[in-house]
């Protein structure tokens, strides 16, 4: 698939349930044209992810919308931050899909729907310090592993009843760490991505890095 029919497979995300589009399109990024220098191939390569990114970002907020959660991600980030800041000016700057891809506050994570296992497509600086993996190791993680193999059983309930429901927005559950620290996420929202006819496409959640709570 040459260039323009990667960002086409992700900007008609109606296709992306049976193809792994999304992950296609992150984890093969477009090569700059071999007579370019180095740092213009850097400098492509950096637009091209940030451009990805923001095409997935803009497929989960799109699908919260069709599920029915009023403001979609957007709306969700508003109502988390509002209680510890009543007090905000009516000037501060407006939340964003561009604040959220770089938000330290909520974690963003999204899979696909690859077989047996499906693979990250998606995180965010909060998510990645959370974890503790990079970008690029995010993506070649399988998203059960984010998980103990004791918590596995409880997760995949959770997204058998996502799957069911569209979303929940009360999750409680154990993650691992990287270095194999443990760490409790409260009150996540998991929601089913969706295509513009309905297509289901994966997974994604989101979860309020300041309600972690460390595990021995």
């Amino acid at each position: 698939i040459n260039r323009i029919n990667r960002i086409n497979t992700i900007r008609n995300y109606n296709k992306c349930a049976t193809t792994s589009t999304l992950s296609t399109s992150l984890l093969h990024q477009s090569s700059s044209d071999e007579s370019s220098s180095m740092s213009h191939e850097a400098s492509n390569e950096t637009s091209n992810e940030t451009s990805n990114d923001m095409s997935i970002l803009s497929i989960m907020h799109a699908s919260l919308l069709h599920h029915g959660l009023p403001g979609g991600l957007v709306g969700h980030y508003d109502a988390l931050i509002q209680p510890s800041s009543p007090s905000s000016s009516p000037s501060s700057s407006p939340t964003t899909l561009s604040s959220l891809l770089s938000s330290n506050r909520l974690a963003l994570l999204a899979h696909d729907t690859r077989s047996p296992h499906p693979v990250f497509v998606f995180s965010n600086p909060a998510s990645r310090e959370a974890f503790g993996y990079t970008r690029e190791e995010f993506l070649k993680i399988e998203s059960r592993r984010s998980a103990e193999e004791g918590e596995r059983e409880g997760r995949e309930e959770l997204l058998r009843r996502v799957r069911e429901r569209g979303y929940v927005d009360d999750y409680e559950g154990v993650r691992v760490r990287s270095d194999g620290v443990r760490f409790e996420i409260r009150d996540a929202l998991v929601w089913n991505l969706v295509g513009e006819a309905g297509v289901y496409c994966g997974q994604a959640a989101a979860f309020d890095v300041e309600k972690i709570r460390m595990r021995m």
